[in-house]
């Protein structure tokens, strides 16, 4: 016995300082806080945002809408703005702002195109007529409702933030040699290219992530001094602050609520296991296990996005599902044996749950492992992460767990009715009561199965991205605030590129492009919409009014076009035309703002009917929406689309494991029916509880069934070796008894793993964002399920079935 302690002594010791070197690498463990991480890195429609942001610059902005307490006209309110404005502007990052204070005023008074030339007037010169400039204002389709609320008691300050040119290089270096890599043409050194690329690409984009969460904490910072007084509310938005914000929220539900589920989970097991020695070491194990993985994912500089950041609470189940097996074999031994060697109980132990744990592992990896199918980067390296973590999983359970308990010594001895599997329990009362009523169980296990797959049909794909967030958090109060006010949030624009220069100086050209604004602007979705259309109408009002007879009677075509931007300032041809087409006049682009708050919202119907529409018009083969709007739609289509598949794959590949793993088809068949029914039952409940389909709950199949295959694969391990002792033993064999047997023995783990972890993961509700609650409650509901169909369902198809062979009866 002191040998062994000795041995456990030194694991316990190389095992402490890998933890050591292992965890130092939280330092270097991060989550992706730039917009990369809610888009497809593969999207061909991202290699033309990219494109299109190069001629038109960064569409990185942020949104900072203002109520003011008076009259947003009075000289009170603009200097309060004025205020704001300057401390934005001292931003260490902001590229250039846009308000009311700077855009131009072209009939406050009226002035004439050749007047321009010399400058124009804004608000903020303090002998400016409020009046005439409120009008003016308030009917410019390049400001009202986009700078300014149609009722006039909102505004914005729009920031847009600079942009990395180097790492715009890099992601279209990265796409090209990605497709050459996908159609086989990449050779040894288009290889080191690549790596070098992502390599360098991921460092920038990291520090571009670091960049702006510094941004929008300054942003915030500016913000609270001036919020108040003159300036009554004031909300942020924009997709740099979401991206960052949601980045904040997972990486606080991780710390927050990672020491709350371990609390949680602890109080659980000391009250299932009534076991000081074996409830603490059960809870260390599963939490360094966490924490290893995590730090390994840093050293290795693999970086984690919303969609994998449920690692840590997936491997915490997974590791205490295999430490609970162990310790309660233990424990069992134990009551049986209370005089024996504690090193050899723990071998025996280990022995005794070594292959169910590896089966256990190897089908779980399997399953997780099979999500790579889907193509999708995030979901890719999920199953990836999910692998490797379970592979650490083993390790450490089967090493450091024994070598810890070891070093602790036994105290007396669980109680005698721990090992007798015989006794009466409600554990098998339900083992007898399922198996005197195999019809009733089967039907209630069938209605279960048909109401999930009827709910299942009912899945939608999300659609208002606000209803991530909690009502009271900055994202979901500044999307309402933004879409109610000022015509929308998200940025939606149609692209329109011909190939002369000077298309868009050409009178038919811009005559058809004006039907396109006020047909966007009636769908219900759209909010705000402005274009190059916008401008013309603006200089043709000009026109009207110019004090040249020989000007006012002139209409707008490509010489007078040509020459405004050739006089005009700098700045105002930057805020007048920039934004709409590009220099040589061949591209232009119709700005949209979506209205997220739409209840009625659905992405993928919208764009259908751009696409529809835009096939009617002279622009039919060159007019192409783009912008964060349609790549995310694109993402979330892509997942939903992969899902059929990788569900497909995960069961046939569980399936093909179950039958190398105990060399029979009928024991993979058997098998798979407790793990279909908690992964279609979780399905049909978001169906019909109106759950969309997001970035995380996409992935619920997987997960539910990388918990239930757990289950599954100790109580098959534990009947066929009762029924092994049975038949050797030359007795006839009752498979009621053997269910008795194992819903005492294996189901007692079964039972406490459920409990413990669906009480510690019940505090995930308390978090503000919302895939988060939803992730704790789906688990809960999993693994409730999986607990049913594996002590209700399974022994039923033992039974009956009989996957194991031989001509027993059924008892």
């Amino acid at each position: 016995m002191r040998r062994d302690r000795r041995r456990a002594a030194w694991v316990a010791l190389a095992f402490a300082l890998l933890v050591a070197f292992l965890v130092a690498g939280l330092t270097r463990f991060r989550m992706e806080a730039t917009s990369d991480s809610i888009v497809l890195e593969n999207d061909r429609d991202l290699r033309f945002y990219d494109e299109t942001r190069r001629v038109f610059g960064s569409d990185a902005e942020l949104y900072v809408a203002v109520q003011q307490q008076g009259d947003l006209f009075s000289r009170e309110t603009l200097d309060a703005l004025a205020g704001l404005t300057a401390d934005l502007a001292e931003v260490d990052g902001v590229d250039a702002i846009t308000s009311l204070l700077s855009v131009p005023l072209f009939h406050s008074p009226s002035v004439g195109l050749l007047q321009l030339a010399r400058g124009y007037r804004t608000l903020s010169e303090p002998d400016i007529d409020l009046e005439l400039a409120r009008r003016e204002v308030l009917g410019n389709p390049l400001y009202s409702g986009s700078l300014i609320g149609e009722d006039g008691e909102v505004t914005i300050v729009q920031l847009r933030l600079d942009d990395d040119e180097e790492l715009s290089r890099l992601e279209f270096r990265r796409y090209d040699l990605r497709q050459q890599q996908r159609d086989g043409a990449l050779d040894a050194s288009g290889e080191e290219e690549l790596e070098r690329v992502e390599r360098e690409y991921r460092e920038r984009n990291t520090r571009l992530g670091d960049a702006r969460r510094e941004q929008i904490a300054a942003v915030r910072e500016a913000i609270s001094r001036h919020e108040g007084g003159e300036l009554q509310r004031i909300e942020l938005g924009g997709v740099p602050m979401i991206a960052v914000d949601i980045v904040r929220y997972v990486e606080r539900d991780i710390a927050l609520f990672g020491v709350a589920v371990v609390v949680f989970v602890l109080i659980a097991l000391a009250i299932l296991l009534r076991d000081l020695k074996w409830t603490l070491l059960v809870t260390a194990t599963c939490a360094v296990t966490v924490l290893s993985v995590c730090g390994l994912l840093g050293w290795l500089d693999w970086r984690t996005t919303i969609v994998t950041s449920n690692l840590s609470s997936l491997l915490f189940i997974i590791t205490m599902a295999m430490s609970v097996h162990l310790v309660m074999r233990y424990r069992e031994l134990h009551a049986r044996t209370p005089g024996a060697d504690q090193a050899a109980l723990t071998r025996a132990a280990v022995r005794a749950v070594w292959w169910p744990t590896l089966f256990t592992a190897i089908t779980t990896v399997v399953g997780f492992g099979s999500l790579y199918v889907s193509g999708i980067r995030p979901v890719m390296d999920f199953a990836l992460m999910m692998s490797l973590g379970i592979a650490c999983a083993v390790v450490f359970v089967f090493g450091l767990l024994p070598a810890a308990g070891l070093l602790w010594p036994d105290g007396a001895a669980p109680p005698a009715e721990v090992a007798r599997l015989e006794r009466s329990s409600w554990r098998g009362a339900l083992a007898a009561l399922t198996l005197r009523h195999p019809v009733a169980v089967t039907a209630a296990a069938a209605l279960l199965l048909l109401a999930g797959l009827a709910g299942a049909a009912r899945l939608e794909v999300e659609n208002r991205f606000m209803d991530y967030f909690a009502d009271e958090t900055p994202i979901h109060r500044g999307m309402v605030f933004l879409d109610r006010h000022l015509g929308g949030t998200t940025p939606l624009e149609i692209s329109i590129e011909l190939d002369d220069a000077d298309a868009w100086l050409q009178r038919d050209n811009l005559a058809a492009l004006r039907a396109l604004p006020p047909w966007l602007a009636e769908q219900p979705e759209i909010g705000t919409v402005t274009s190059l259309d916008s401008m013309v109408r603006i200089v043709e009002k000009i026109l009207a009014n110019d004090p040249s007879p020989l000007l006012r009677q002139a209409e707008v075509n490509a010489m007078l076009l040509r020459t405004l931007r050739a006089q005009v300032p700098e700045e105002t041809a930057r805020l007048a035309l920039g934004p709409y087409v590009d220099d040589d006049y061949s591209h232009t682009r119709v700005l949209a703002r979506v209205v997220e708050s739409d209840r009625e919202l659905d992405r993928s119907q919208l764009l259908q009917r751009i696409d529809t529409y835009l096939e009617d018009t002279a622009f039919a083969e060159v007019a192409r929406p783009t912008g964060m709007f349609v790549l995310y739609n694109n993402m979330l289509q892509s997942l939903y689309a992969s899902q059929i598949q990788t569900i497909a794959a995960v069961f046939a590949a569980i399936g093909v494991t179950f039958w190398i793993l105990f060399r029979s088809l009928r024991v993979a068949l058997v098998a798979l029916v407790p793990n279909l029914l908690p992964t279609v039952v979780v399905l049909g409940f978001l169906g019909w509880a109106g759950v969309p389909l997001n970035m995380m709950t996409i992935m619920i199949a997987a997960v539910t069934l990388g918990i239930a295959v757990d289950d599954t694969t100790h109580y098959l391990h534990r009947f066929r070796h009762e029924l092994r002792g049975e038949i050797e033993a030359g007795r006839e064999v009752d498979e009621r008894a053997l269910a008795v047997r194992c819903h005492n023995s294996v189901g007692r783990a079964i039972v406490t793993t459920t409990v413990a972890i669906t009480a510690g993961f019940a505090i995930l509700t308390l978090s503000n964002f919302v895939p988060t609650v939803q992730f704790g409650l789906l688990t809960g509901l999993a693994m409730g399920v999986a607990l049913l169909a594996d002590l209700a369902l399974l022994p039923i198809l033992l039974a009956f079935v009989r996957p194991f062979g031989r001509g027993a009866t059924a008892g």
